[in-house]
């Protein structure tokens, strides 16, 4: 059984229990901890409680951030290129690369996104970016000042 790593399972923790239980109640017949008994299961009870209680909850990303990057493709900026981002609720944020393939795109709804990166000049990069399901490039906006640097080989 891997508790560590299945440690965020509600049943993986109470089969910990069961189990951790089921090694300590022999000791409950131990002439020494009878006159304990009840710290004992109190204690139990206590790390129980204690155990079921850490049950890690998803992190929600919530708000808009900024997104700032540099498109290069084998090591030189790409400019010209339109930059997508598709959530998967089909909400959409563009922005175009300079000169020097820099790209800003203000109040990004936080979240994970699909990319696409189109060029005005289909010869300056390979047709896969273009659509964001199949480019196989992806993104996590957080609140804040997000960086999105892609450089592509």
């Amino acid at each position: 059984m891997n508790i560590v790593s299945n440690w965020n399972r509600r049943e993986q923790r109470i089969e910990f229990l069961v189990f951790l239980f089921s090694l300590l109640s022999p000791l409950l017949s131990l002439p020494s901890l009878m006159k304990h008994k009840k710290t004992f299961l109190l204690t139990i009870l206590f790390l129980g409680a204690i155990v079921l209680g850490c049950e890690k909850k998803p992190q929600t990303l919530s708000g808009s951030g900024n997104v700032s990057g540099v498109v290069q493709f084998r090591d030189k900026p790409v400019a010209n290129v339109l930059v997508k981002f598709a959530n998967s609720d089909g909400v959409e944020h563009t922005a175009t690369t300079d000169e020097n393939g820099h790209f800003e795109m203000a109040s990004v709804s936080a979240g994970p996104y699909m990319v696409g990166l189109t060029p005005s000049n289909p010869r300056d990069l390979p047709p896969v970016y273009g659509n964001p399901p199949d480019s196989g490039l992806v993104f996590t906006v957080v609140r804040g000042n997000n960086s999105a640097d892609f450089n592509l080989k």
